[in-house]
């Protein structure tokens, strides 16, 4: 049997979204979510000349892996992201509900590619430390590229191998703050290796596009294994 096509996706996806399709019933009307999944369904309707003399709208399916709901964009919306709307297009979408039908039909306002996802909505980066086998050099060579990089994404540091917890995590003060940049994330993967560089999102964490599964992040923790917040402002 043939996996769904998210499947492969489906870490990265959960991080950087807010909601899932099947949560999305309970969102305020007016509340903005970012959902990540598949376009199917996609028809062009034409329209009555809209007030930004757009003539053309987009209706179609969002699919993710917990669910489907209808979707559309305005003609002003669709304009803007025509180009890249295919059928089983895979990524991420903004919107907000309408509730004049049921089910509630999803307002996409912002349409961001699958490769986009980690630069738009990334939330912080995480960097794993081993106690014991990081050396001071390291740490150097972080601040450095850190500093080279100025930006507004918050960085975590995950300790592992403390004396009194398996893993501690700490959010660096808001003057180490950072932002998305290849060359960045390239330069702290070939200091501290790929698999100890990762992507914050909304719900947790994830690689830098091919995601693996890895439990959300909080402020410094002892050994439980328990998810908890990221809500941390240690310095």
């Amino acid at each position: 049997m043939t996996s769904h096509p998210l499947t492969r996706h489906a870490d990265l996806l959960h991080a950087l979204t807010t909601h899932r399709v099947a949560d999305a019933g309970s969102v305020a009307e007016k509340a903005e979510i970012v959902l990540g999944g598949m376009i199917s369904n996609l028809q062009v309707k034409n329209v009555q000349k809209s007030r930004d003399g757009g003539t053309r709208m987009g209706k179609m399916t969002f699919e993710d892996l917990s669910g489907t709901m209808p979707a559309m964009l305005w003609p002003s919306d669709f304009a803007k992201f025509e180009s890249i709307l295919k059928e089983d297009f895979i990524g991420f979408v903004k919107g907000t509900l309408s509730r004049r039908n049921d089910p509630p039909e999803l307002i996409i306002t912002k349409v961001i590619p699958l490769d986009r996802g980690p630069i738009e909505l990334s939330k912080g980066v995480m960097v794993r430390l081993h106690n014991g086998s990081t050396q001071a050099n390291d740490l150097d060579r972080l601040l450095r590229t850190v500093r080279a990089y100025p930006g507004n994404l918050d960085l975590y540091l995950e300790v592992l191998g403390l004396e009194k917890a398996r893993r501690a995590i700490y959010k660096a003060g808001s003057n180490l703050k950072i932002r998305h940049d290849e060359r960045m994330l390239s330069d702290l993967e070939t200091t501290f290796g790929a698999e100890n560089v990762r992507l914050i999102g909304h719900r947790g964490t994830a690689g830098r596009v091919e995601a693996r599964a890895i439990a959300p992040v909080g402020p410094a923790v002892d050994d439980r294994d328990d998810d908890v917040p990221l809500d941390s402002d240690e310095g």
